[in-house]
Formats: structure tokens, sequence, C-alpha cells
């Protein structure tokens, strides 16, 4: 594998075709999950909720292999979310990355503590950023 690359990007670099991972992206603030999706759509076959029960229910309805979540949503928040996914024996494994424009103690303890697997602040949401963060999610993942 070539240095700094996750295992996707190598075998995409080599040639090799490999399914995209299919990501869901919990975001009630339209226009911010409106740039997740021009961000990461090459990299990812994704997926929309505008909040977590409607993340939850498209969750149960097409397993994807990893989750970015927003804390702070109308209906279910972030650590309702994280609970319901780690309580479901079909869900409980997929690495969820909570994106968020909070860095309080009060919000990232919270989250971390329902079993998000990283946290990462909105405004550092550049595309190499996030698409490293994610890739080294599933790439722990893949391997446990």
């Amino acid at each position: 594998m070539s240095v700094g690359l996750s295992a996707h990007q190598s075998a995409k670099r080599c040639g090799v075709k490999i399914q995209r991972p299919r990501l869901l992206i919990i975001e009630d603030d339209l226009e911010f999950r409106d740039s997740l999706v021009n961000l990461l759509r090459d990299e990812f076959f994704i997926s929309v909720a505008d909040e977590g029960c409607e993340g939850y229910s498209r969750a149960i309805s097409s397993r994807p292999d990893i989750v970015t979540l927003d804390t702070r949503m109308p209906g279910w928040d972030a650590v309702r979310t994280l609970t319901a996914f780690r309580e479901n024996p079909r869900l409980q494994d997929i690495p969820i990355l909570i994106v968020s424009d909070d860095s309080s103690r009060e919000s990232v303890l919270p989250t971390i503590q329902a079993g998000a697997d990283g946290y990462l602040l909105k405004e550092n949401c550049s595309k190499a950023n996030l698409i490293d963060r994610l890739n080294a999610l599933l790439d722990v993942h893949v391997r446990s």
C-alpha cells in the first residue's frame, strides 16, 4: 500500500475495481449537507437524512458502511441516534464520525461516550481532511 493512502485509495490508484463505500450523511443543515455531498460524491455512494430518526431508519433499510452525524438536530440528536445504532446488532459496528460546529466539552464528551468513532469540526471539513478521516475509520473497521 502506498504511504499515506487508505487501502481503498491504494486499490483505486492501482486500477483495482472496488465498490465505493456507502456513506449515510445525517445532517439537518441543508447547505452544509449539500456541500458534504458535493465533496464526497466521487468517493462514496451517498444517502442523506435530515435528522437522527430518519437516518436510523435509512440505515436499517440500507446498511451504510460509514455514517457522518451532526450533534444538534430536530428530533433525535447525536446521542440518541448513536445509542440507537449501538444497541442494534445489525448496525452497532458501523463507524460513525461526528461532524459538528460545537467543540465544547458538553457536546464532544457525550457523543464519544455514546459510541462515536471520531469527532470533526465543520470548520475543518476540507475534502482531503474529510476523506482521510472517513477512510481511516473504514480501514480500522475492515481490520477489526
